[in-house]
């Protein structure tokens, strides 16, 4: 096979492929350019076994899974990706860097984000030290894949964060209602979610949903394959799980407010609704934020578990990166620094809206 390979002129990307070299923008538009399918399936394997530590086979009709190829390896094939297209396929330089530039400037948001990354912006930590190591951004560093990790990370813990909030809250509230039969299934809720690890759950969601709906569709006569989204079933994973152990917490909170408060509401004429949000909720915060906030460390600690179903956060990054350089404990190191940063700055956070939740008690 590598004679193969040679014969269609991608001698030299193979010895970079088998040497863990990054490829530049010369190679990933040979890597395009070329019809040869089979040779390109052969370097997306030795890719991928580097990567993933096993055998991963190569399906020849499918071009999106050689793109590892350049994905793993460069910056060419960030863009431009497209099952149902060949035109990815016939750009010459100029056309591939002008999607380039789009891609990086085409829009006000993309510039915002690019002009406001602490990690590989103008005046990014990686631009500014690491330009000539292995964390440079560019094609020569792995700064910018782990930024992207960084900005995965954060959006999962971000995006989980409000559904755990308001999942938990309601199953407070069932757990302290009148009605039996609330209390019970809030009570097994948390038993279940809060009983099982984290990732057995998380393997649950993803495969699990992709099993229940193909069933489904399957019952109906259709036999489409279906695959989650790993964002959305790492979200909906965590997000049980959050809210399991925040309804505790919350319920802690709702005991710790005495009765009168409810009653003090009811004596003023507000409707039940109104008592909660304006007399129940402001003093929950107060009391249930540092126990909300340790919630929130471990959420963020939480997130290097989607990893395994193939999300790019900061662990899947720093990983790929250690295993093509060769350089396992740089980058694992790296990735211990980033998150004790983001650990730092949510301590900052909730310290401020711990003292902006005391305020009112500060001013008696």
């Amino acid at each position: 096979m590598k004679s193969f390979v040679q014969q269609a002129g991608l001698g030299d990307i193979l010895e970079k492929v088998e040497a863990g070299e990054r490829l530049n923008l010369q190679d990933g538009l040979a890597l395009y350019n070329t019809k040869e399918i089979l040779a390109l399936g052969y370097m997306a394997n030795l890719v991928r076994n580097r990567m993933n530590g096993d055998n991963a086979y190569f399906i020849y009709n499918q071009h999106i899974n050689y793109s590892n190829i350049c994905t793993n390896l460069c910056k060419f094939c960030a863009f431009g990706k497209d099952k149902s297209s060949d035109l990815a396929y016939e750009m010459d330089l100029a056309q591939v860097k002008e999607k380039v530039r789009a891609r990086l400037l085409g829009s006000f948001w993309a510039w915002f984000q690019y002009a406001f990354d602490p990690l590989c912006g103008p005046a990014g930590i990686f631009t500014i030290f690491g330009s000539s190591s292995l964390v440079a951004c560019g094609a020569t560093g792995w700064g910018d894949e782990i930024a992207f990790g960084v900005k995965v990370t954060v959006s999962l813990s971000l995006a989980t964060l409000p559904f755990g909030l308001l999942i938990g809250f309601f199953v407070a509230l069932a757990m302290q209602s009148e009605e039996k039969t609330l209390r019970l299934a809030g009570g097994i809720y948390t038993t279940i979610f809060r009983g099982l690890p984290e990732l057995l759950t998380l393997f649950i969601v993803y495969y699990g949903v992709q099993m229940g709906i193909q069933s489904i569709l399957a019952w109906f006569g259709n036999d489409q394959r279906i695959e989650i989204n790993a964002f959305l079933a790492g979200m909906i994973a965590l997000s049980v799980v959050f809210s399991s152990y925040c309804s505790e917490v919350l319920l802690s909170a709702f005991r710790a407010i005495p009765k009168g408060q409810y009653e003090a509401g009811d004596a003023l004429g507000l409707h039940r609704a109104r008592t909660m949000r304006l007399i129940i909720v402001p003093q929950l915060i107060r009391i249930a934020l540092p126990g909300l906030g340790n919630l929130w460390m471990n959420l963020l600690k939480d997130t290097a578990l989607v990893s395994v179903i193939g999300l790019s956060d900061i662990l899947r990054q720093t990983g790929i990166a250690a295993k093509v350089a060769k350089e396992p404990f740089f980058f694992y190191l790296l990735a211990c620094a980033l998150f004790l940063f983001l650990a730092v700055v949510s301590s900052i956070g909730i310290s401020a809206i711990d003292r902006w939740s005391n305020r009112a008690g500060v001013r008696r």
